[in-house]
């Protein structure tokens, strides 16, 4: 995976660079870094992280991105995933 900053990388927050890293790993059909990534299971509207490699360090390579714990950022997704199907429906 290559990125390539036009602009100067310490412009980036450090939290934005996970989430990037993890969409273009989920999207090259490899396991995500930094569990940022969820799948809503259809029939039964529930949130699941999408796989996550190397899930032993995962706490580690959060705090150095500057991301929450991984089971407070999960409630924080479920809880917003329930308000927007809560919307919809």
């Amino acid at each position: 995976m290559l990125i390539v900053f036009r602009n100067n990388p310490n412009d980036i927050a450090k939290e934005n660079i996970a989430y990037l890293k993890d969409r273009i790993l989920i999207n090259e059909g490899k396991k995500q870094l930094f569990g940022t990534q969820f799948i809503t299971n259809k029939q039964n509207n529930k949130l699941t992280p999408r796989p996550i490699k190397d899930i032993k360090n995962l706490e580690k390579r959060r705090k150095e991105y500057n991301l929450p714990l991984f089971l407070d950022y999960l409630e924080m997704a479920k809880s917003h995933n329930s308000k927007q199907i809560k919307n919809i429906g």
